[in-house]
């Protein structure tokens, strides 16, 4: 059975870093990749259209099974409905640490925080995707679905050979 990853594109360079360590992390054969795409006013239909060009370069040939789906709207409310409508076990998109940087000096939450409250599967959140893995922080909380990310946390951190810490969250009482 093929693993099902949605791959999320907003037309940025954040989103082919998060195909790259979709790459680095996953197995080469037997996977079902959607790339999803969704544009607004921010991210004009021209630049979604080159993005999935250019994470499909970066993905390569392999024994992939791809499909690319449009959306309009609001990212977060496109991805999570997408994430609800089909089986995916993993959903991945990029963050721009640049623009993270301002949401925090707003006190405003990042795009990985407010899709983690609106997914029930395994969620991953590229920054800075280096060439080499050699730590990764796997992040869990007190609900949603902890045993499957840890399950398929080690899976993909198994290829790399990193260093794993845990993080497990815990809500204020």
């Amino acid at each position: 059975c093929a693993l099902k990853v949605m791959l999320c594109t907003d037309g940025s360079i954040a989103a082919e870093k998060a195909a790259g360590l979709v790459k680095l992390l996953l197995p080469d054969d037997g996977l079902d990749i959607t790339i999803l795409g969704v544009h607004n006013e921010h991210a004009p239909t021209a630049a979604i259209f080159t993005s999935f060009e250019r994470i499909e370069d970066v993905l390569g040939e392999g024994q992939l099974k791809r499909a690319r789906v449009v959306r309009s709207g609001n990212f977060i409310q496109q991805v999570a409905n997408a994430a609800r409508e089909k089986p995916y076990q993993l959903v991945a998109v990029g963050e721009n640490l640049k623009h993270f940087h301002v949401l925090w000096l707003l006190k405003s939450t990042s795009l990985g925080e407010r899709l983690a409250h609106r997914l029930a599967i395994p969620l991953l959140v590229t920054r800075n995707v280096p060439e080499k893995i050699s730590k990764v922080l796997v992040c869990i909380g007190a609900k949603g679905p902890i045993d499957i990310t840890l399950q398929q946390a080690g899976v993909f951190i198994s290829k790399t050979g990193a260093a794993v810490g845990l993080l497990h969250v815990m809500s204020q009482l």
